[in-house]
């Protein structure tokens, strides 16, 4: 209980992002949408757009 201050700055940034960033299920669920909600006019727009999805909801 007894840290100093920049670990437990460092800890509560950590948690923050994590939040925000990596474990936010509403986030991922947006971006899994993102191709059913684009407009496409060729194959090609549409491989691009669920490849960089794909690419996205992965990394």
């Amino acid at each position: 209980m007894n840290q100093p201050k920049s670990i437990e700055s460092s800890r509560t940034a950590e948690e923050f992002l994590k939040g925000i960033w990596k474990e936010n299920p509403v986030f991922v669920a947006v971006l899994g949408m993102c191709p059913t909600l684009a407009v496409t006019n060729t194959a090609i727009n549409s491989l691009a757009m669920g490849l960089a999805t794909t690419f996205v909801l992965f990394f």
